[in-house]
Order: structure tokens, then C-alpha cells, then sequence
């Protein structure tokens, strides 16, 4: 299924096709942009307040809060607010006719279809992963990825395409035309490396600084970067970026920011026929103003688009998450789709990988797996 959301003043407007060959687009239906806005932040702001509750309490110990009851009341307004976002994007639709077909059509999708969103950066961002089927909760034991059964993110593969993002090519990357660019806070991530130590994850913290050696371009400051990205246009590439971020800026140290226009300007000039992905492990990197945030950063030629988060990420959850990304991609030869969503599947990740959004091309993937020196 092919969902279509388009700007068209106050309003978004919502059509959709089935994925047969030919099929052809629906009339469209209209939803208020504003209400659709204050759906998506108060969503938002569920997934950042149990993103805090997982940084104080990462192994949901049960003596830390009694039968789960903080976890199970952030639970009940999440899905609350899934609630509201879905009756905000569906029910408040007009035609109202329209809308409710949509409702049923998506309703009988069968578990794990792939569906393809289709926006623009000029959008409202939609954390469509989180609409809510089903408001009532009850916890039926310690959390798991289940206590998410009735949101769209437990039932459908959801890829969102940008406007304007493209990928030069359909067939597996040539090894040999592929690298890797890590633009990452050094503090941060010698922080996080350590913990995973103190946590017995070193063999995640080995992968890491495996996936660093490809072709050595690990790099902690953005001038740093800059230049490297300046000799990397003929090359297919994936950006690595592990940073501070408030949706429309990136931080790698105290003094060395830049803002979405410069990033984007750093991944311009890319030949035509390359195409390049960008992982953002960092918070609200999926979110921002309309034409001006991180999603406008690779609205751009030789892009086939970013993974992205849909509010704050604490940072060993982030770097862990992008840690399995990117070695399900390089080294288990899987496509981008297939990585992402072995991710998002992660018990040992939960929650904050389902704060990660696909906004490219599945099919993104390399034609031969990288290997490392035993």
C-alpha cells in the first residue's frame, strides 16, 4: 500500500493506491494541519517521557517501580495519544466517506505489510508508527515489544519517501564504491563505549570500533567532516551521525554546531549516479519545522533519503541501535529494510528502537558483505 500525504494550505490532504501495478490513486480526503501538528507533539512528548523512564531504569527493574506502574501509566497515555492522533489523521478526514474507507483498508492490511508514506519536508512529520488502533492497556507481565500490539509500528513496515530524495540506482552497491563517513561527539560516544563495557555489551562495543575502520573515516569535529564529504561525491556512502540535535541542529562538541542548511550543504555535490544514506542516532532528528529541518537536509539528488528518530534518545540506546543498523547492513548483507526492521524487532533494544523511523529506500544495500581481519 502507497499512502500519499500532500500540502495544501491549512490542510494535508490524503490519498492512497494499493501496491498492484496500475493501481491507481484515490480521491483524496483532507484533515486540519494545525490539530494534526498538536496530535504529533503530544505524542512526542509520551515517547520522550519513556525515553527518560528507560535512561533511569534501562532493565525495567521491577523494584525500581513496583509492578511497572510508572511504565504502565506513561503506557496508557501513549496509547492515549496514538488515539487522538489516529481520529486527528482518519476520523476528522473529510469527505468523511473517503476517510473512513481509508480506515478500513489499512484495518485489513494483513501483519507486516510494507507501506510506503509519500510526504514532502513542507509537512506536517507524522510519527505514523504510533497511531493506536486499540487505546485499552493492560500489562500482562514485564514490558516487552508486545505492550505496542494496536499501534501501526507492532503491525505494518512503515517506509516514509521524501520529496526530492532519489536513489541513482535499484541494484546492490558495489563494495568497492562504498564508504562510510562517522561524524560523532567524542565525549558521548567514549561515555557510551565504556558503559557497554560495564554492561557486559563488548561485543557490541567491538562491532563498533570494527565499523569505524571502514576506510578509517571516523571524524569529531563538522570542518573535519566537511572536508571529508568533499572527497566522497563520486563514492556510494552512508553517513553515520552520533551528535546532539534539537531538529534543526547537530552538535559534536561544546562550540561545534551547525544548523540543517550547512549540513545539507556538506552532503551537496554528489555525482549523479551515487546514492547516498544518512543515520541520524540522535534525538528528534525526524522532526522540525516545515522546510527547515533535518529532513530538508537530504531532500537532495544522489540521496535515497535517512533513518531518523521521532523524539529524545538517550545515548547508549541510540548508538546501540545505530550499532546494529549499520552491522546488519555492512556485514550481515542484509538491505536497509531488512536491518531496520531486525532492529526495531531487538527485544534487548526496547523501547527506543521503535523511535526510529525509515525515511528511504528499503532496498538500499550492498552487493557483497564487509568483512574484518580475526
Amino acid at each position: 500500500m502507497e499512502i500519499f500525504l500532500s500540502p495544501n494550505g491549512a490542510e494535508i490532504k490524503v490519498c492512497w493506491r494499493s501496491s498492484l501495478p496500475g493501481a491507481a490513486l484515490t480521491k483524496p480526503y483532507s484533515v486540519n494541519a494545525n490539530a494534526l501538528r498538536k496530535r504529533c507533539e503530544a505524542v512526542r512528548a509520551e515517547l520522550t517521557a519513556l525515553n527518560d523512564y528507560v535512561r533511569a531504569n534501562p532493565k525495567f527493574d521491577e523494584r525500581r517501580d513496583p509492578a511497572w506502574s510508572q511504565y504502565s501509566t506513561i503506557m496508557r497515555r501513549l496509547r492515549n495519544e496514538g488515539g487522538m492522533l489516529r481520529a486527528a489523521l482518519i476520523e476528522a478526514g473529510q469527505p468523511e466517506d473517503i476517510a473512513e474507507v481509508f480506515d478500513r483498508r489499512v484495518r485489513a492490511l494483513p501483519k507486516d505489510t510494507e507501506v510506503t508514506v509519500h510526504c514532502s519536508d513542507q509537512d506536517v512529520t507524522i510519527p505514523l508508527g504510533f497511531i493506536c488502533e486499540n487505546t485499552s492497556f493492560t500489562l500482562k507481565e514485564r514490558p516487552s515489544r508486545g505492550d505496542f500490539d494496536g499501534f501501526w509500528i507492532n503491525r505494518l513496515k512503515l517506509s516514509i519517501r521524501l520529496s526530492g530524495t532519489d536513489c541513482a540506482t535499484s541494484e546492490a552497491i558495489d563494495r568497492s564504491a562504498f564508504r562510510a563517513i562517522y561524524a560523532l561527539n567524542r565525549a558521548e560516544k567514549e561515555s557510551v563505549l565504556a558503559e557497554l563495557i560495564e554492561s557486559d555489551l563488548e561485543s557490541e562495543r567491538q562491532q563498533f570500533e570494527s565499523l569505524t575502520t571502514i576506510d578509517q573515516r571516523d571524524h569529531y569535529d563538522w570542518e573535519d567532516v566537511r572536508s571529508e564529504c568533499m572527497k566522497m561525491t563520486n563514492a556510494h556512502a552512508v553517513f553515520f551521525v552520533f551528535a546532539h540535535c534539537d531538529g534543526l541542529s547537530l552538535q559534536l562538541g561544546d562550540s561545534d554546531t551547525v544548523d540543517w542548511a550547512r549540513f545539507r550543504n556538506m552532503l551537496r555535490r554528489r555525482a549523479d549516479d551515487r546514492s547516498g544514506l544518512v543515520i541520524f542516532n540522535c534525538c528528534t532528528s525526524g522532526i522540525g519545522e516545515q522546510g527547515s529541518s533535518l529532513l530538508s537536509a537530504v531532500t537532495q539528488p544522489g540521496f535515497c533519503g535517512m533513518i531518523g528518530t521521532e523524539a529524545e534518545v538517550h545515548n547508549t540506546g541510540a548508538l546501540r541501535c545505530g550499532i546494529r543498523l549499520m552491522w546488519n547492513l555492512c556485514v550481515n548483507g542484509k538491505n536497509l529494510g531488512d536491518a531496520f526492521t531486525d532492529m526495531q524487532n531487538s527485544e534487548d533494544l526496547f523501547p527506543v528502537n521503535l523511535f526510529y523511523t525509515c525515511y528511504a529506500a528499503r532496498d538500499f544495500r550492498l552487493n557483497s558483505p564487509i568483512t574484518f581481519p580475526v
